[in-house]
């Protein structure tokens, strides 16, 4: 819907520690979207809060649904991709409500992983500067 309104977007992934009963690292997918007016990138967590979740949107100060704890081994992903990553799109599609596929969330990817703390810049690598000039002209 972003870029049918003619702003660039793109998708973002971060790493989780998820929480008893389950174990390990988990992927959450976000938003990357170019502000123009701020010429810089951020990230937008468009899930649902509820409880403790509280994800907001803000240009300045970046606040997450899961943040992000380096020593929980936790990180983001700084590319921003032009299209969800297939190995996600293909778990996803294997179950029909957030309750049955929460066992089975997808795991860390290796390919482009920079290991980073939260409110780190935004590196564009899968999105080109002509892509976003032709994304922000519509």
């Amino acid at each position: 819907m972003l870029r049918c309104a003619g702003i660039p977007a793109g998708f973002c992934y971060q790493v989780f520690r998820r929480q008893p009963p389950y174990q390990g690292l988990a992927l959450h997918g976000l938003n990357g979207l170019y502000i123009a007016s701020l010429a810089r990138w951020i990230r937008a967590d468009a899930r649902g809060n509820t409880g403790a979740i509280d994800a907001q949107f803000s240009l300045t100060t970046e606040q997450l649904a899961f943040p992000v704890d380096p020593q929980q081994g936790e990180w983001l992903y700084e590319t921003i991709y032009t299209a969800p990553v297939q190995g996600v799109i293909e778990i996803l599609q294997g179950f029909t409500s957030l309750r049955a596929l929460w066992p089975y969330l997808p795991e860390p990817f290796a390919e482009g992983a920079v290991v980073t703390g939260h409110r780190a810049p935004l590196h564009v690598t899968d999105v080109t500067v002509d892509q976003v000039a032709r994304l922000a002209a519509g």
